[in-house]
């Protein structure tokens, strides 16, 4: 149950392909993963005034469904909120500023969270989203149209994710908030 890399089965890439910056997405399309891009695949526009929400959300449950693979989010501005995010998923944008999620002005609420968070959270139960990666993406809490909301812009309740290359700004409280079950034996040393 791992989510794939640019690493697992390497395809050639075409001199053409190579100079685009969606090389790595061709490559692992040719390797057989599933590749849902929020522009060609929701109708995302990320053009930083557009409301997102839905069609990156509709991306999302789509590679859900589909049981895993990528989404991708190609270089924007997607202001949204209140995504749900799963596992099996690996979120890959195009770089730190060149992919911002933005929340939303005045939903005063979070950019993104996990599967079943509010449910779980402070429970100390099993659940949870595992086997998820966010990569190549800024997260804008856009604090000076939220108001006073204290809700973290990334709220993650599982464990074995991994964050690479992810920035975190403009949160009216934490940027992100983790937890799992501070009581039940580990599943694995990455929980």
């Amino acid at each position: 149950d791992t989510f794939p890399t640019v690493v697992d089965n390497v395809t050639t890439i075409s001199a053409t392909e190579s100079n685009n910056q969606n090389a790595a997405i061709v490559a692992l399309e040719r390797s057989g993963y599933s590749v849902f891009n929020v522009k060609t695949y929701g109708g995302a526009k990320g053009d930083g005034s557009t409301d997102d929400s839905t069609a990156i959300q509709n991306t999302i449950n789509a590679a859900n469904s589909a049981g895993g693979g990528t989404v991708y989010f190609p270089p924007g501005t997607y202001v949204c909120s209140g995504l749900t995010i799963y596992g099996k998923i690996r979120y890959l944008g195009a770089g730190i500023e060149n992919t911002i999620l933005k929340l939303k002005n005045s939903s005063n609420t979070f950019l993104a969270q996990t599967n079943g968070f509010a449910s779980l959270t402070g429970t100390n139960g099993t659940g949870g989203e595992v086997n998820w990666m966010i990569e190549g993406i800024t997260l804008d809490g856009n604090k000076a149209s939220n108001g006073s909301a204290t809700v973290p812009v990334l709220r993650v309740y599982g464990y074995g994710f991994e964050v690479k290359s992810l920035r975190i700004r403009n949160g009216n409280n934490e940027g992100l908030y983790s937890e799992w079950s501070t009581s039940l034996p580990s599943p694995g040393s990455d929980s």
